[in-house]
């Protein structure tokens, strides 16, 4: 169909040439003395036609002969540039391999190049930003083959440089320089100099900061440092941005909110950073477990304390089979400690006979029914019960206190001997808990 409209338009364009001087009838006379040369307006008319178009591709071939010293300088500069490109892209490589000195040295030749196309001709501000671009990457291979080959001179002077060729304001230029100070927290970090990897952090913009790998770095430097609290946030925004999975990003809030509680130095400051947590962090059972027992420790209110375990004694009583024997070891413990300093309360005796109805195997529930028993002045219901459970508890510690509470309760029956020996149980679990 192409072709047929292609000889219609050449047909056509013949009809009208051919009407169009056919019938010109005139000529031209030109005169040149002695002589008269008449010649058809249609000659005329043609010549003028090959004249422009003789005239014209011989201005264009000048022309082209003129810029073929320019185009040859041009093309040697493209040949310079894909060279450099090149060299590159192999120091990409060999970096990303291991082979650091292979890639210092392509991303050297990449520097050199450059300098030379600097030095040739001047350039539009596309080629300088490209050609800055190239060297800024290259300045930055260098750096982290010589970061990893402890070249500490090569790396710092290769960063400075590129830090200097980032002053131009362009967004491509400031995410390498971005790029390169990220690095440079890592290096600091990796040779653990802190506070010097803080400093290149804290020197990106918010934004940057804020990126996956800028806030695994924060992480790093924050635990190492001792500084758990600001680890937990950081670990929360990690959490936020997907770079955990859910069991690693709960283990590390649950270890890290630990720590922050083991740095408090009284009960106020523990009660200030409880505060803090977020609610799924409140929730968990080793948490929980550890703020109690660590409030208690710094002599805080044993009433909080009490009311913080309420909730993970329920969990345990409904899943006993997801709790560890540390854990309820520590639950008992502590809910034990709590109860000698609080007065008497009917409450958390009833709550207990509830669960042990509900689970009459447990023994760790019988000891701390006979414990409230105890406290509550049922003397005989507690001997009983501790009697049942002191040979069966799988915690010394725990043992070791039923034995003590066996024998006091002896003493108070005046029955020495009796007392004697159950002392003399309580230190033989002590002995082995030392052991």
């Amino acid at each position: 169909m192409r072709v047929a409209l292609w000889f219609l338009s050449l047909f056509g364009v013949s009809a009208a040439v051919a009407l169009l001087f056919g019938s010109h009838q005139g000529s031209v006379t030109v005169f040149v003395s002695p002589y008269r040369v008449d010649l058809s307006i249609n000659l005329v008319l043609l010549g003028l036609v090959l004249g422009f178009v003789v005239i014209y591709f011989a201005i264009q071939a000048l022309k082209g002969l003129f810029a073929m010293p320019a185009r040859a300088r041009l093309w040697r500069l493209e040949q310079k540039e894909k060279a450099a490109q090149l060299a590159l892209l192999d120091a990409i490589i060999q970096m990303l391999s291991g082979r650091f000195l292979r890639a210092k040295k392509s991303a050297q030749k990449v520097c050199d190049l450059v300098q030379k196309m600097a030095a040739q001709k001047s350039e539009s501000s596309q080629e300088k930003l490209l050609r800055t671009q190239l060297q800024m990457l290259a300045q930055l291979i260098i750096a982290e083959s010589a970061y990893a080959l402890n070249d500490s001179q090569t790396q710092e002077r290769s960063l400075n440089q590129l830090l200097d060729d980032s002053q131009t304001k362009s967004s491509t230029l400031q995410d390498i320089e971005y790029a390169a100070r990220l690095c440079a927290a890592r290096w600091s970090l990796s040779r653990r100099k802190l506070t010097e990897a803080t400093q290149w952090l804290d020197s990106l913009p918010m934004g940057v900061q804020r990126r996956t790998l800028a806030l695994r770095l924060r992480l790093k430097i924050d635990r190492l440092s001792g500084r758990h609290l600001p680890a937990l946030e950081t670990t929360r925004l990690l959490a936020k941005h997907g770079a955990f999975v859910s069991t690693t990003a709960e283990s590390l809030s649950r270890s890290l909110a630990i720590m922050a509680m083991d740095d408090c130095r009284d009960a106020s400051q523990l009660l200030a950073t409880w505060k803090i947590f977020e609610s799924a962090e409140k929730e968990m059972n080793d948490v929980v477990l550890h703020a109690a027992s660590r409030l208690l420790q710094l002599e805080g209110d044993p009433k909080i304390a009490i009311n913080w375990v309420q909730s993970v004694f329920q969990s345990w009583i409904v899943q006993p089979q997801s709790w560890s024997s540390i854990q309820v070891e520590k639950l008992v413990l502590t809910i034990e400690k709590a109860s000698v300093q609080l007065s008497p309360e009917l409450e958390w005796l009833h709550r207990v006979e509830k669960a042990s109805l509900v689970n009459p195997r447990n023994i760790e529930l019988q000891y701390l029914s006979g414990l409230l028993c105890l406290k509550h002045g049922l003397w005989g219901k507690a001997q009983q019960l501790l009697e049942l459970c002191v040979n069966n508890l799988s915690s010394k510690d725990l043992k070791r206190q039923a034995w003590v509470q066996l024998a006091q309760l002896a003493e108070q029956r005046n029955d020495t001997g009796q007392a004697l020996v159950l002392w003399r149980n309580a230190a033989h679990t002590e002995a082995s808990i030392k052991k």
